[in-house]
C-alpha cells in the first residue's frame, strides 16, 4: 500500500489597487500601476510574483483596445504577451497569464477614433514561497511477492532451460545458442568494424529503343582512320547502296539534265587558280571563234598589237585612217550636193 505525500503550501497574493482610466487621446496610453499607497507606475511590478497573474478588463462608455506588453528589466517593453484584444462595454475579458515576467504593462486606446472610454482592471497575482511542509507515508503489501522458496523455484527452472535438449519445448534456449554460435562461419570479416556489402549487379541487354546522342566523346569526333572512323548504314531499300542519291562513289557523275548545284573549277595550271585557258588544243581543225556583241569591247590578256596585226586585224592607227577618210568622203558627198541643190 502506497500512500500519497500531504502537502501543505503558502501562498502570497497580490492585488493592486488600480485607478480607473479614461482615454483622452486616439493613440496607446499606459495604465498606471500602484507601488504603494504614495507612488504610482506605468506597470505592474510583478518580479514577486512566480505564479499565475489573472487581469480581468471591463469598459464604460464606449468599446476599447487594449494589450499587454512585457519587460525583464522595466524600462523596455517590447515583448507581447497578450496581444490586441477588443473590450466591450457589454462584456468584460480575463486574462490568465501562466508565464513569468517580471514587468507588465498595460495599454489602452478608444477602439474608435474619438470615441473615448474608461477602463477598469481588477489584477491579482500570486507568489509560491519556499516554505511547505510535507508528509510521506508508506507501506509494502507482501500478498504475492515472491518467497525464498519460489525463487529457487525460479533458479531450478532457469538452469534446466539453459540446458535441456534440443528439439524439445525446454530446448529453445539450447537450439538459439547453437544457431547463435553457427553464424559466426558465416559472415565475412569486418572492414573498419563494418560488414562489407557486395552491391555489384549484373544487368541483361536490353532493347532501350530510339536515344537522342547529346554529346560524343572528343576523341571520336574529326576525320580518323577507317578503324576508328563512325561507320553509316545506308537503307535496307536501296538497290546499290554504294548510291547516294543518283550519285555513287567512285564513278563519274552520270549524264542528264539534273542540276548538282555552284561548281568552281581550280585549274592552278594554266591559267593559275580560278582561271580558266581556252586554246584549239591538238584535236581542232579550225581557231576558235569570238562572237562580240554591240557594246564596248575592252581585250586584256596576253594578245599585243604586234599580234592583232599578224593576224591582219584592224590596230588603233588603222582605224584613226580609216576615219580621216571617211571624213573626207563626207566633205565631198557635201560639196557635191551643194552642186547638185544650185
Amino acid at each position: 500500500m502506497l500512500i500519497l505525500p500531504k502537502t501543505r503550501q503558502y501562498f502570497q497574493i497580490d492585488r493592486p489597487d488600480v485607478a480607473d482610466l479614461t482615454t483622452t487621446i486616439n493613440d496607446y496610453v499606459l495604465v498606471p500601476f500602484p507601488l504603494d499607497r504614495e507612488t504610482t507606475r506605468n506597470y505592474w511590478d510583478t518580479w514577486h510574483l512566480a505564479g499565475v497573474k489573472l487581469l480581468r478588463f471591463s469598459a464604460a462608455d464606449n468599446n476599447l483596445k487594449v494589450k499587454v506588453m512585457g519587460s525583464i528589466d522595466g524600462t523596455n517593453f517590447t515583448e507581447t504577451v497578450e496581444a490586441e484584444f477588443s473590450v466591450t462595454t457589454a462584456t468584460p475579458v480575463t486574462k490568465r497569464i501562466l508565464a513569468y515576467w517580471p514587468y507588465l504593462q498595460v495599454q489602452v486606446k478608444p477602439a474608435v477614433a474619438a470615441q473615448h472610454g474608461t477602463l477598469s482592471i481588477l489584477a491579482i497575482g500570486t507568489a509560491i514561497t519556499a516554505e511547505a511542509d510535507t508528509e510521506l507515508t508508506a507501506s509494502i503489501d507482501p500478498a504475492g511477492l515472491a518467497t525464498e522458496a519460489t525463487q529457487a523455484d525460479v533458479k531450478t527452472a532457469v538452469e534446466a532451460l539453459a540446458v535441456a535438449t534440443p528439439d524439445t519445448a525446454a530446448g529453445d534456449l539450447a537450439d538459439i545458442n547453437a544457431a547463435s554460435a553457427s553464424i559466426d562461419g558465416k559472415l565475412p570479416a569486418l572492414v573498419g568494424g563494418k560488414i562489407p556489402v557486395d552491391a555489384s549487379v549484373s544487368i541483361d541487354s536490353v532493347d532501350i529503343g530510339d536515344v537522342d546522342i547529346t554529346e560524343f566523346p572528343a576523341g571520336n569526333l574529326g576525320q580518323q582512320a577507317k578503324a576508328a572512323s563512325l561507320s553509316v548504314a545506308p537503307a535496307t531499300d536501296i538497290i546499290d547502296p554504294t548510291y547516294i542519291g543518283d550519285v555513287k562513289f567512285g564513278e563519274e557523275l552520270p549524264a542528264g539534265t539534273q542540276l548538282i548545284g555552284k561548281v568552281g573549277i581550280d585549274q592552278t595550271t594554266p591559267g593559275t587558280t580560278n582561271l580558266v585557258n581556252v586554246n584549239g588544243g591538238a584535236s581542232q581543225s579550225a581557231d576558235i571563234k569570238v562572237t562580240l556583241d554591240s557594246e564596248s569591247v575592252a581585250v586584256t590578256g596576253p594578245l599585243t598589237n604586234a599580234e592583232l596585226t599578224a593576224q591582219a586585224l584592224a590596230t588603233e592607227a588603222t582605224l584613226g585612217t580609216m576615219q580621216a577618210d571617211i571624213a573626207l568622203m563626207k566633205a565631198d558627198l557635201a560639196a557635191i550636193l551643194a552642186i547638185l541643190e544650185s
